[in-house]
């Protein structure tokens, strides 16, 4: 099973390092005595489960995860070394396991191995380039590459950035980026992105970042000084986007932009708006 330090990000490089058998592998280190800290357990993603699992289909056992944060021990005070009743790890929530084997991965630039230390360097490159660059270096790449890059916080960024291209470029009509960035990036990308300055940044992140202020600034303008003409100028799906775009703004935009429709004596594209 697969699990990293309480608010830590998993890493999957070195969790496939050390079941792989390959030369190089960090030491795999295992404590079988004494007290064991009562930590919080995280899952891991679905991705970074499927990618380690082909390592364990010669093994005789079964890899698992948490279905969410969970405990070793709920009861600490109640269970006794000799068993555990509790909604734990170790107790009820994993019952019917005689044998439960816990592997943290701790991947990074101070785990003093070479093979993870050289992916480090090969991914910190990548995310320095524009977008047209990491997509091309992207799509040169197979999924094995693809996996161990996918381990490090900033690349999973990336990915869901460039979700977010592909998602808009498929898009019929306005505002397609900027509707994207509302409802299906991640809440905690989000907040990432939007923490991000405007320089000094992964030049990615300021092309990504300024095609959303574009869109965002051309909605404001028109909110504020509803135009009929630049209105009916935008495309059918660009209207019905626009709309949505302000729904998740809050009432006072939607309704603002809802009343000038009106006034103008224009249409108001779909009926739950």
């Amino acid at each position: 099973m697969t699990y990293g330090p309480p608010g830590q990000a998993v890493s999957t490089t070195e969790l496939q390092l050390v079941v792989s058998g390959s030369a190089g592998r960090p030491e795999a280190n295992a404590r079988t005595s004494g007290a064991v800290t009562n930590l919080q357990l995280f899952p891991v993603s679905d991705f970074e489960l499927s990618t380690v699992y082909a390592h364990f289909s010669d093994c005789n056992g079964e890899l698992r995860t948490v279905p969410q944060a969970m405990w070793l021990c709920t009861s600490p005070k109640v269970c006794t070394a000799a068993g555990h009743g509790c909604d734990g790890v170790l107790g009820r929530a994993f019952a019917a396991y005689d044998r439960i084997h816990i592997l943290a991965c701790r991947g990074g630039a101070d785990s003093g191995n070479a093979v993870v230390e050289a992916l480090i360097r090969e991914t910190s490159a990548f995310l320095d380039a524009d977008y047209a660059t990491t997509l091309a270096a992207w799509e040169r790449m197979d999924e094995t590459e693809r996996s161990r890059y996918l381990g490090f916080e900033g690349v999973i960024l990336w990915y869901q950035v460039h979700s977010g291209h592909l998602r808009a470029a498929a898009a019929e009509g306005e505002f397609a980026l900027l509707q994207d960035f509302q409802s299906a990036m991640p809440k905690d990308c989000q907040e990432i992105l939007r923490a991000a300055g405007d320089t000094d940044e992964w030049p990615w992140v300021l092309e990504y970042k300024a095609r959303l202020r574009a869109e965002t600034e051309f909605l404001v303008d028109l909110e504020r000084s509803f135009t009929p003409a630049v209105w009916s100028g935008l495309s059918e799906a660009g209207r019905t986007r626009a709309l949505e775009v302000y729904r998740e703004w809050g009432p006072g935009y939607l309704d603002s932009v809802r009343t000038a429709l009106r006034r103008a004596g224009l249409v108001v594209p779909g009926q739950d708006f």
